[in-house]
């Protein structure tokens, strides 16, 4: 899901270093550099938060299973510590892409 990103952040990237070429503005290059970078990292970013969906929905899956066996109060632990495991990793990388 991520890869989509990736590979338009390479055209932009290209088309960008071509335009700067040719005005011979090293600022544009510059600038185009750095959103070529951030768009890479933000397509890393959406494969990670798609990855931690899935875990997240393969967990609760198997919660949901063992729901008869567990009490509530662990299914809800078990949820809240996926969540929150989810939350820290896809947070550390938005902080990162920006």
């Amino acid at each position: 899901r991520g890869w989509g990103a990736f590979i338009d952040t390479i055209e932009i990237a290209i088309v960008g270093i071509i335009i700067g070429v040719i005005s011979g503005l090293a600022n544009v290059v510059t600038l185009l550099g750095t959103l070529a970078i951030a768009g890479v990292l933000a397509g890393f970013a959406g494969a990670i938060l798609f990855a931690s969906a899935v875990a997240f929905g393969v967990i609760f899956a198997v919660t949901k299973r063992l729901a008869w066996v567990m009490s509530l109060t662990k299914v809800l632990t078990v949820a809240v510590t996926a969540s929150a495991i989810a939350g820290y990793i896809s947070g550390g990388v938005s902080a990162m892409a920006i």
